[in-house]
């Protein structure tokens, strides 16, 4: 089943599903061995472009979190060099507007406790104005996954 409900288009039934250890192992073992994207995607029964999504995720995890270089990334993953710094680049950027959130979230509580903020006026709730920006970014999260449900299905639907 996809992300709204659907069954996944025929071939792709793992498509939007969590990525295993098994399975990324796998997948490494196959870019080794020159398989196609489109061979490996065949045999993980997921598109073409997760493939690329998912060892795009690999290298960034390798070169920040293992320390492994971009020579060894492009080695493992089969990526070239921008693909991998774009992927790296994202995740840092990703990474920074967490802590952002978590360093605004954290002063917002601290005021709150210190009693600087008057969490129970109509005119101010901070509460509140945070409660409705996360519900707009949860808005813009599923549309952006539908129309990545959408993309996957055209491109199923190309062949």
């Amino acid at each position: 089943m996809s992300y709204y409900g659907r069954p996944n288009p025929a071939g792709l039934e793992n498509m939007g599903k969590l990525w295993k250890q098994d399975e990324r192992d796998e997948l490494l073992e196959e870019i080794k061995a020159n398989k196609s994207y489109k061979e490996i995607a065949e045999v993980h029964k997921r598109t073409v472009g997760s493939i690329i999504s998912k060892l795009r995720s690999i290298a960034a995890e390798l070169h920040l979190d293992e320390k492994k270089t971009i020579d060894e990334c492009i080695e493992i993953t089969g990526l070239d060099r921008p693909d991998i710094l774009d992927a790296i680049d994202k995740r840092e950027y990703n990474e920074s507007i967490k802590q952002k959130n978590l360093e605004a979230k954290a002063k917002l509580k601290e005021r709150v406790i210190s009693k600087d903020v008057d969490i129970t006026s109509k005119h101010v709730d901070p509460l509140h104005e945070l409660r409705k920006d996360m519900n707009e970014l949860k808005k813009d999260v599923k549309e952006i996954l539908r129309l990545m449900n959408a993309l996957y299905d055209f491109e199923a639907s190309q062949g």
